[in-house]
């Protein structure tokens, strides 16, 4: 799972949602491809519900990356 510190923190000083996004089967397009996309590829995307600065005002931003992990984490099982 991929959580730029920069962008967390950029996101948590200027007060902005946070929007947690999960993308799965990207690496199958690739899969015995030579590194060429294929085009019958089953990926899919979540985008869950934005987590609003009132509710994440108070938190470090470690606190809320592991909520932000949390809720990709559920949607990925």
């Amino acid at each position: 799972m991929f959580i730029d510190r920069h962008d967390r923190k950029q996101s948590v000083k200027v007060e902005v949602p946070i929007v947690p996004v999960t993308i799965t089967g990207i690496y199958r397009m690739y899969e015995q491809q030579d590194g060429k996309i294929k085009d019958d590829s089953d990926v899919k995307r979540s985008i869950e519900e934005a987590i609003h600065p009132e509710s994440y005002h108070a938190k470090s931003s470690n606190e809320i990356a592991e909520g932000v992990q949390e809720i990709i984490e559920k949607r990925l099982q």
